[in-house]
């Protein structure tokens, strides 16, 4: 076990900027006063994937520990030293894409649904202002924290052809 504990936190004010992005904008309109999402920071972000930041349908455990007499739908986990190294502009656009994620349940049996990462949600993320310049320095940033993987190459030859492309 290492000296550094590993606590993970609950941000409620970030919980707030999730409901008040809800609310201005139509995109997410699906996701006001109906779903509960919770956004916990953890220490690092994941090796594994382009991890800065994940969403996940809240577990019966997670909903117990961290609102045990309100019931969440997703959580949103961040890594606080990736979160540590964004800008404003770049912060607001994990969030919004984290939101993405958060697509409802389905009708007939109540599951909470995720939306998984797919060229879609690239577009969305692209028309939602995401630059080749975002991109790439999100892809350095995250490449600096040694998260690498395909969807960081898949990034980077986006943002490479894009600016051959001119």
């Amino acid at each position: 076990m290492s000296d550094e504990a590993e606590v993970w936190t609950r941000n409620k004010e970030l919980e707030q900027q999730v409901r008040k992005v809800a609310r201005e904008h139509e995109e997410f309109a699906h996701l006001r006063g109906r779903l509960k999402i919770a956004v916990v920071f953890k220490p690092k972000a994941g090796k594994k994937g382009m991890e800065i930041a994940n969403t996940r349908a809240a577990s019966e455990l997670i909903c117990a520990l961290l609102e045990p007499h309100e019931a969440l739908h997703y959580v949103i986990t961040i890594g606080a030293d990736a979160w540590a190294i964004l800008d404003e502009d770049q912060r607001a656009f994990v969030l919004r894409h984290e939101m993405r994620h958060c697509i409802g349940t389905d009708p007939e049996t109540g599951k909470v649904l995720v939306r998984h990462h797919d060229a879609e949600v690239f577009f969305e993320d692209l028309a939602d202002g995401l630059s080749m310049t975002t991109i790439k320095t999100i892809v350095a940033k995250a490449r600096a924290l040694k998260v690498d993987d395909r969807q960081l190459r898949l990034l980077e030859s986006v943002a490479e052809e894009e600016a051959a492309n001119g």
